[in-house]
């Protein structure tokens, strides 16, 4: 994170900086800034450059700053609707009161009535504040067993999207227009399953609208965060890691679904910018984003060339690099390109070899690995590593899926089912009041276990996604389209998936192109696997196959197994055909 001289004598987030406002008797004033983020800046340069701001602050608050992308713990925690957020906080870490973006005056202001609040009434504010969270921690306990996971809950979820569907400019919303990728993907999920092409041109009009728009950046290419008019006609330019990630995998399987090359062109074009701007060679993985300097691009491409481009974060984030992998790994299944392949095993080489501790994931890297506990960064690594496994068969990327899986269970879980954002370790090294459990990130560990549990053969692992489903389903209406990762969740659960062998002896050629057909081939839901020398008995058993040194694909639904030739167009119309059943 970028930070200016100001008077004020920001401090980070840490237990001495909440044990220095309890002997001071007086709140935490916490800023939330990112990199990316414009007005951040302009509080910077303002409100925070004031000097009676910066007396006020240091005479009445202890500050702390951090950076959302560093720390989404507390981002998760304390953010009051945007960025900048300022969060007035207890010694102890419950919330007072808060804003976004406040100017010079107003902040004056805020800060004199917030101190002389907390100075008058500061352990009635402070207790009502502790009760608050206390009720919130009570309500997140009840047990979830009795919650039976059935269709309405992804038809629940599809009416709040088709509701939410702009007809008149595509999108979400009828005012600023975020790109909501996963909204997207449970469209295209359920057009899999149902064939309802209603949902797909829901799908096609959106992705046609952004990429038509200003929220697309048709020199450099890339998209911007999100656009702050209905139409997508202007947009606010950061550019983020993880959001073109996301478009990416959306991209990749409406080229699959429709064969639209525009599709594909985007793709390519996509890759481009992140290859050129976000790629650190150095590393082999992605930083984090490019920050939102609207000026530069009312340039011209000369004077673009002159200027030069918004500075990069150059921090690696691990879920979002992880999120890179999974995506690079769609592109190559659907087109056969090995250098997207090469592309994903590097930076997920990069990950397990220097973003990795005692089985867990760290959540960014910034010359070493930092803030490990996140389960953000498990959930999405782990995800990646079974891609990983389905693209290349081999085994090591399932055996550390396997410890990832382990470690989520035994560092993160709740009792009453679920998953919590942090480990108990890291919520009290960091003295943070609570441990949450996010919808987005059960819904994800939940995909992530019930794909583990086919592929380990550990049917744990599948009831521990039951139970996290479970443990968030009486919350999953309040979150409107954002509850889309929780109904693609309950939806693979729900389903018995078709599950694909590729029998033959590793290095064979044929073996490599038969799989290859069948990555092509296949929904995104589909499971693939190779069985070679070294498979066990019991997988053989489990897909009805046999060692063979003819490459064949064995296909099942359940215990119904149906085994092809070695001809790809033989194992592309089977697996098509066994597919549509399942509609």
């Amino acid at each position: 994170m970028s930070i200016h001289k100001t008077g004020i004598d920001w401090q980070e987030w840490s237990p001495e900086a909440l044990d220095r406002a309890r002997e001071k008797n007086c709140p935490v004033l916490l800023a939330i800034t990112a990199t990316w983020c414009h007005w951040c800046h302009v509080m910077e340069n303002t409100t925070f450059e004031s000097e009676q701001v910066a007396e006020i602050i240091n005479s009445r608050f202890v500050p702390v700053r951090v950076d959302n992308d560093r720390r989404p713990d507390l981002n998760a925690r304390y953010n009051m609707g945007g960025w900048p957020t300022i969060a007035f906080l207890t010694p102890k870490g419950d919330i007072l009161t808060g804003s976004t973006y406040v100017p010079p005056g107003q902040m004056v202001d805020m800060l004199n009535r917030v101190a002389d609040a907390y100075q008058e009434k500061g352990i009635e504010l402070a207790e009502r504040a502790e009760e608050i969270r206390n009720r919130q921690a009570e309500a997140g306990r009840e047990m979830a067993s009795a919650v039976i996971l059935n269709e309405s809950i992804p038809k629940n979820i599809m009416k709040a999207i088709e509701g939410a569907f702009d007809p008149v400019y595509a999108g979400f919303g009828v005012q600023q227009k975020f790109l909501y990728v996963p909204a997207l993907e449970f469209l295209l999920a359920d057009f899999r399953r149902t064939g309802n092409r209603g949902h797909l041109e829901m799908v096609t009009r959106t992705l046609n609208a952004m990429r038509e728009g200003g929220v697309y950046d048709q020199v450099e290419g890339g998209f911007f965060r999100y656009s702050t008019t209905r139409n997508w006609s202007i947009p606010h330019y950061e550019k983020m890691l993880e959001d073109n990630s996301g478009l990416l995998g959306v991209f990749i399987q409406a080229f699959g679904l429709t064969g639209e090359k525009s599709y594909i062109k985007t793709v390519r074009a996509i890759m481009g910018y992140l290859g050129k701007t976000l790629f650190d060679k150095q590393t082999g993985a992605f930083f984090g984003s490019q920050d939102a300097v609207e000026d530069y691009y009312q340039l011209s491409v000369e004077d673009r060339v002159i200027e030069g481009p918004p500075s990069v974060d150059r921090t690696i984030y691990t879920n979002w690099n992880a999120v890179a992998v999974d995506v690079y790994l769609k592109a190559s299944e659907t087109t056969g390109v090995l250098s997207y392949l090469g592309r994903a095993l590097g930076i997920l080489g990069f990950l397990t070899n220097h973003c990795r501790a005692d089985g867990g994931f760290c959540h960014y890297f910034d010359g070493e690995p930092k803030a490990f506990g996140m389960l953000t960064d498990q959930v999405w690594v782990g995800t990646a590593l079974l891609r990983a496994y389905e693209c290349t068969g081999n085994r090591r990327f399932i055996e550390t899926a396997k410890d990832t899986a382990d470690y989520i269970q035994s560092r993160f879980a709740d009792p009453n089912g679920g998953f919590f954002d942090v480990t108990a370790e890291r919520q009290e090294a960091e003295r943070l009041p609570y441990r949450e459990k996010p919808l987005d990130e059960n819904a994800l560990a939940a995909r992530f276990l019930n794909r583990l549990s086919y592929y380990a053969h550990e049917s744990a692992y599948r009831r521990s996604a039951e139970s996290a489903l479970r443990s968030m389903a009486s919350d999953y209406e309040s979150f409107g389209i954002l509850a889309a990762p929780y109904g693609l969740a309950v939806m693979e659960l729900l389903e018995e998936p078709v599950r694909i062998a590729v029998v033959g002896p590793r290095e064979d050629p044929r073996t490599e192109e038969l799989l290859t057909s069948t990555l092509k081939a296949k929904d995104p839901s589909t499971l693939v696997q190779v069985l070679d020398e070294d498979a066990s008995p019991e997988e053989f058993r489990d897909f009805g196959a046999e060692p063979s040194e003819e490459p064949r694909a064995s296909i099942c639904i359940g215990d119904t197994c149906r085994t092809t030739s070695s001809d790809p167009l033989e194992v592309e119309a089977a697996i098509h055909e066994v597919e549509q059943r399942t509609y």
